[in-house]
């Protein structure tokens, strides 16, 4: 594989040439759990200047807490990616799973074709002789019974919607999402950095970068961080397990609340020394760090390479 080749559509191509201006380092997640893994690799080696492409893995399961002498299986059913850049941004047009919202608007109108079909006309001179002849109830009964056997048919089309699992939302952030599964929890990869490593560039769309990185002209450190985060109310939770020597508290499954804000603290410090993000809307449960230091400008601007 050409190390060189660039990882990114929106750098020029003529770019190629271009010497490097950062050198990268990665700091992984120092604190991982069962619940989910998130890695921000390093870019490929040649494409470390002003501009560049990043990618990211992120796959979600479930894990097994442990209170008192319960055991309970936690997952989540949704989830947040943030990102936070230092002497560098994200371009905004380059964002995973962007799919802007068309200048004019297209309604996709449903029809609905209805067919009646109405009592026969045996039916309906039966149900005049009831009336004029003076039948008994039950043949009254019977004609009008016939008189309103009248259905209705209706014909209504379906259509198949794609449904996305990363959807980006303001400030560099993207939302994960399960629509599939009955219980509705984050499972599976959601991210992968698989296209920086193919030899060939994938049409396929989970292959695109997770971003195009601009860095600032004047920076001389830069910085990517990625970090999931989850609220308390998205987590869902199963006890599976009761030790023999013990019984679990009964009204420890009976407020939810108080079990979902239970099971927030326990990852909190799990993944929080200090607790540091009790009380908060959002907890962050990991992070990875892109780091960049810009290499030495010689005069005339150029870095030395």
């Amino acid at each position: 594989m050409d190390d060189r080749r660039d990882a990114g559509g929106d750098n020029d191509a003529d770019g190629m040439s271009d010497p490097e201006v950062f050198d990268l380092t990665v700091e992984p997640n120092e604190t991982p759990i069962d619940l989910f893994e998130l890695a921000l690799p390093r870019p490929p080696q040649g494409t470390w200047r002003e501009r560049f492409d990043i990618r990211a893995d992120v796959r979600f399961a479930h894990m097994i807490l442990k209170f008192e002498n319960v055991l309970v299986r936690v997952a989540a059913r949704s989830a947040r990616l943030s990102s936070l850049c230092t002497g560098c941004s994200l371009l905004p047009h380059s964002l995973y799973g962007l799919n802007p919202l068309p200048s004019r608007n297209v309604v996709a109108v449903q029809e609905r074709q209805t067919r009646e079909a109405g009592a026969s006309g045996a039916a309906q001179l039966q149900a005049k002789a009831g009336l004029l002849q003076g039948l008994d109830g039950s043949a009254s009964i019977e004609a009008k019974a016939s008189a309103e056997a009248a259905y209705k048919v209706e014909k209504q089309a379906s259509h198949e919607e794609s449904v996305s699992r990363v959807i980006p939302r303001p400030h560099g952030a993207w939302e994960l999402t399960e629509p599939n599964g009955s219980d509705g929890c984050l499972d599976g990869d959601y991210l992968t950095s698989r296209g920086q490593y193919l030899e060939e560039p994938s049409e396929d769309a989970v292959d695109k970068p997770l971003a195009t990185i601009q860095t600032q002209e004047e920076a001389e450190e830069i910085a990517v961080e990625l970090a999931i985060e989850i609220q308390p109310r998205d987590l869902v939770f199963q006890r599976i397990f009761v030790e023999a020597d013990g019984r679990a508290p009964r009204t420890w499954f009976q407020r939810e609340k108080i079990n979902v804000e239970l099971i927030a603290k326990r990852l909190i410090e799990l993944t929080h020394k200090d607790q540091s993000q009790s009380g908060e809307v959002r907890i962050k449960l990991g992070k990875t760090v892109l780091r960049g230091k810009r290499r030495s400008r010689p005069q005339g601007g150029l870095p030395n390479v």
